[in-house]
């Protein structure tokens, strides 16, 4: 997208559309320019991820800085999203400190999204960009750490209320014999034969965007909506009228122009971050993936032929073949793998996370890292 494209409209601020691009693009071009990640890339390649990132008008709500920057200083929006998620009447919020305290040192030590208080209990929103293997035991650690912290030294009575923990999940989880369009789950304690729940002292709530592709019935739920605002805010807002005295204030809320100088920087900077590796390894192990097959298929049939000649059977040729694609895709993949552990490791990726996205031991990446 050049400079050209961009809407000329006038805001309320007195700034074009054009000056507003300008802005952004200048902040991410900066930061580009300043991150040593960066430095092995041409001109052109730094204007061009700089254009990609600054183009959005809005803010990208999977971003864990945009999600509590827009909810932290709009309580009335994160009002409404628990109202539309739990179905309830929530009126008011308090929010509490998202670190918890250790109870002993050897504790781990958790960082929470937002954390809030109701006059009914805790709810904990957590945003969840990637999948996690570990995720469901993570969302009823942190719920059960919420439960815990209830009752101090000294009380009489175990007297608990609710918590509730909802993941807001940019990926697609599991669910045997769910249909395909539901976008919302609802787990609670309960018994096994006759479903009698055990209480409301702890629930949890999976609400998973890439569903709503799955969704037939536009816009009839609140639920839908938020999550096409999550997914895309620019497609959504198209959709709304401009009369929707809740949408507008919710739009008005996520322009990147309504942030200061210094908080453009924090969006830009997470953005960067998460926007940088993601496509990065999952382009690499595409890419060795690939060509890993072709080497493999073209070994294989090399050989095959050449055994199948020899032999002059066609169970040689076609063991030959199987074996032969077998080991070149496994050596192709293993090298590419290799490339992609490199690369991660100049960019100062850590040798245990590298390890774990190239699939390779962590004796393997510390030998690649002193060659």
């Amino acid at each position: 997208m050049n400079c050209s494209e961009t809407k000329t409209a006038i805001n309320q601020d007195g700034m074009s559309e054009l000056d507003l691009y300008r802005k952004r693009y200048r902040h991410c071009r900066r930061l580009i320019d300043n991150d040593s990640r960066f430095k092995g890339m041409s001109e052109e390649e730094k204007d061009t991820y700089a254009q990609s990132l600054a183009t959005p008008e809005y803010l990208d709500l999977t971003c864990d800085w945009a999600f509590k920057y827009l909810f932290q200083n709009h309580h009335d929006m994160l009002i409404m999203l628990l109202n539309d998620i739990l179905q309830e009447n929530i009126t008011s919020i308090e929010f509490r400190n998202t670190e918890l305290a250790k109870d002993a040192q050897h504790d781990k030590r958790i960082l929470f999204d937002l954390l809030c208080k109701t006059p009914s209990g805790t709810i904990l929103v957590e945003m969840q960009k990637a999948s996690r293997s570990d995720q469901r035991d993570r969302l009823f650690f942190y719920g059960a750490r919420l439960v815990n912290r209830q009752i101090e030294e000294g009380d009489r009575e175990y007297v608990l209320t609710p918590v509730k923990v909802i993941c807001i999940m940019n990926y697609e989880d599991v669910h045997p014999d769910s249909p395909e369009d539901k976008i919302l789950y609802h787990y609670r304690i309960q018994e096994v034969d006759t479903s009698e729940p055990f209480g409301d002292q702890i629930s949890f709530y999976l609400l998973e965007l890439p569903r709503i592709m799955h969704y037939t019935d536009e816009y009839d739920s609140p639920v839908a909506g938020w999550c096409r605002i999550f997914r895309n805010f620019a497609i959504f807002a198209k959709s709304r009228s401009k009369d929707d005295e809740r949408f507008g204030r919710l739009e008005k809320a996520m322009r990147v122009s309504g942030l200061d100088d210094n908080e453009i920087d924090n969006y830009f900077s997470v953005m960067l971050t998460e926007k940088e590796m993601r496509p990065y390894i999952e382009g690499a192990k595409q890419q060795g993936y690939r060509s890993g097959l072709k080497e493999g298929m073209e070994k294989g049939k090399a050989e095959g032929r050449a055994e199948g000649r020899a032999e002059g059977r066609a169970e040689g040729r076609v063991e030959g073949r199987a074996e032969g694609m077998a080991e070149g895709i496994a050596e192709g993949r293993d090298a590419a793998m290799a490339d992609v552990a490199k690369s991660l490791l100049a960019l100062g990726m850590p040798v245990e996370q590298i390890a774990q996205v190239a699939g390779l031991s962590l004796e393997r990446i510390k030998s690649l890292s002193q060659g």
